[in-house]
């Protein structure tokens, strides 16, 4: 532990780090640490540690330890891939002064199964942890594993929990190519009848919904323009996607283009179903224990659900200032809360209210809902106010999602230089999307702008999300620096329910009458329902996952019931468990029989999944953990 401390300090001369670790960091970090020596039924904790707390160097330190201790893998989640590159790159020096070999999943395909400490999105730990089950790469998730999630927003899913990944059927694949070809070869002989060159009388009913794809691809396929949708290279031999721009997607997937292919060459049609059912609760609960650290802990109704879904126990940690003797952490100012009928004044108020404040002599972000709003709102209103010269002395910068896209280094710029006084001698009003307005790291130097109040939050919509909203707010008033904020809303994107008897001004961002705070409410509801909806498909995923772990491997193996498995894909949502493990169990024993001297311990003694003695699968619950 002093060991890790003193690597830590260190960074500040040798990789120019922006702050040390402070008494609340290396508290919080112990009281993780101590927690694993507790018999505590709930053996996992998530910690609220304010925006600009400094999480990435708690998490980073918490990493070195669990590695230092003797666990074989932590893997970090940090679900926006912008701040997975800028944490991992500042943290990088010091795994490696500590002997701890590091790796960011973002930027490599695979990552060697030696590596101690891997920063993942969600998206890299699950396509690791499917390549490892084929063995197609070192297991992702060792017995031993740790996560420590940055942000609960990787723990709440707040639309679907599950996911399908589609992979190659090939026995469908020659049985699609072989039907194309009779179909071709019915339709060519003299006197042949309509129906006997239907896809679905020459495949047969047993493959009724296999013949539904492919009359479904085979109707898209006529309506395929060539020049607009689609080109033929004949060098290469090969039917090419366009994208809008008429470029050739090289890499595109169609089925539609597999017949065309295959209609034009020849070629060998690829089939691409649903061949595995993931939950991403199940997978992270593979892990040995979970911990996480959040600018927010979400509503009542998050809380809630990371509580039951993660057996965790939730931790408050006080900003930094707050618990220094004659300090305390300074609060962002409210300037009101102003609420638009339409588009155009919703533009021009915003456009008006951050020139104002530009003026005022501090840096403007204003944060709008999307990368088009961004550019409609630049372009349309701010560029005429402050003259057409403004992009090029820098006044007037845009940080989007397509610019994160395009050049990550671009993008860091803009975040960098959005509180520095621009070419002109004035400060720069900068305008993002939600990537800019989260994580990033606004960071104001000049005592000026601290005197005429702090940088100028503009927030021009409230999300449902209060954790959202919290990011959002956390862009300014960071560390010990002053700050301030208004909104400015447009009516029609909030339901009536939520306007009720709510004021359009406050005095401060705690005002728990004003219109933002009855938005938040309203949207938390939603968030409870959508929760509450998920619970049951969530517990049909993590059973489908567990299904999909013992029966994706097996794929090809002969006697293998691949339609049967796509179909149960497909339509889980709608069956009861017990037809689901039923299902599942046909397919089992289907393949037991056609490959009686396979091992592998997957089966029981009748040829099925693996069951408990009362019939059902055995498997993680809600609330369960992997010891």
């Amino acid at each position: 532990m002093l060991s890790l401390i003193h690597q830590v300090e260190n960074m500040k001369l040798r990789l120019g780090t922006h702050f040390m670790p402070h008494h609340t960091q290396l508290l919080t970090l112990m009281m993780f640490i101590r927690s694993e020596s507790l018999d505590n039924s709930k053996p996992n904790i998530i910690a609220q540690v304010g925006t600009g707390e400094g999480k990435s160097l708690i998490i980073a330190m918490l990493a070195a330890f669990h590695v230092l201790r003797g666990h074989s893998r932590v893997n970090v989640l940090v679900d926006n891939l912008s701040l997975l590159e800028r944490d991992f790159a500042t943290f990088e020096g010091l795994f490696t002064a500590l002997g701890i070999t590091s790796a960011s999943a973002a930027s490599q395909q695979q990552v060697d199964a030696n590596v101690q400490v891997c920063y993942h999105t969600a998206h890299s730990l699950e396509v690791q942890y499917l390549k490892a089950l084929v063995g197609d790469g070192a297991p992702v998730i060792p017995e031993d594993a740790v996560l420590i999630v940055d942000e609960v927003d990787g723990l709440i899913v707040d639309e679907d929990v599950n996911r399908s990944y589609v992979y190659e059927d090939k026995r469908a694949s020659l049985l699609i190519t072989d039907a194309l070809e009779q179909q071709t070869q019915a339709r060519k002989a003299p006197g042949a009848r309509g129906n006997a060159s239907n896809i679905l009388t020459i495949m047969g009913e047993e493959h009724r919904q296999l013949a539904n794809d492919i009359m479904a691809a085979q109707t898209e396929m006529d309506q395929q323009v060539n020049g607009r949708d689609y080109t033929v290279d004949h060098a290469a031999k090969r039917v090419k996607m366009l994208d809008k721009y008429a470029r050739p997607r090289e890499q595109a997937y169609e089925l539609w283009l597999e017949l065309l292919n295959n209609k034009t060459f020849g070629t060998p049609v690829r089939y691409l179903a649903p061949q595995f059912l993931l939950s991403r609760p199940h997978v992270l609960k593979k892990h040995s224990k979970i911990m996480g650290l959040s600018g927010s802990l979400g509503n009542d109704a998050e809380q809630d659900f990371v509580k039951e879904v993660y057996n965790c126990d939730l931790l408050l940690v006080p900003p930094f200032l707050d618990c220094c003797r004659g300090k305390s952490k300074q609060r962002a100012t409210c300037h009101g809360v102003h609420m638009e009928e339409d588009q155009t004044a919703h533009y021009q108020r915003i456009a008006a209210e951050a020139v104002r404040a530009r003026d005022s002599g501090v840096p403007v972000l204003v944060i709008m809902k999307s990368d088009q709003a961004v550019q409609e709102l630049a372009q349309a209103h701010l560029q005429p106010m402050l003259g057409e010269a403004c992009l090029e002395n820098n006044e007037l910068s845009t940080v989007t999602s397509e610019l994160f896209s395009e050049s990550r280094s671009r993008f860091k710029d803009k975040v960098d230089s959005a509180t520095k006084v621009a070419g002109t001698g004035k400060y720069r009003i900068t305008v993002t999307s939600p990537i800019g307005a989260r994580g990033q790291d606004y960071r104001v130097q000049d005592d000026a702008v601290e005197i005429n109040g702090g940088l100028m939050l503009v927030i021009g919509y409230v999300p449902d999300s209060e954790r959202e909203y919290i990011q959002f707010l956390g862009r300014t008033a960071r560390q010990d620096r002053r700050g301030q904020f208004l909104a400015v809303l447009l009516k029609g994107d909030y339901s009536t329910k939520a306007l009720e008897g709510s004021t359009t001004t406050g005095s401060s961002g705690d005002d728990q009458t004003g219109v933002v705070y009855s938005i938040l409410q309203e949207g938390s509801k939603r968030v409870r329902e959508k929760l509450k909806a998920q619970k049951n498909i969530m517990e049909k995923g993590m059973l489908m996952n567990e299904i999909s772990e013992e029966l994706f491997p097996q794929r090809e193996a002969s006697g293998f019931q691949s339609e049967k498995w796509v179909s149960l894909i497909r339509t889980y949502r709608n069956l009861t468990d017990d037809v689901i493990q039923a299902e599942a169990d046909q397919i089992a024993k289907t393949l037991q029989r056609a490959n009686p001297d396979a091992t592998g311990g997957k089966s029981d003694s009748s040829g099925g999944t693996r069951v408990e003695s009362d019939g059902k699968k055995a498997r993680r619950g809600i609330g369960n953990s992997k010891k």
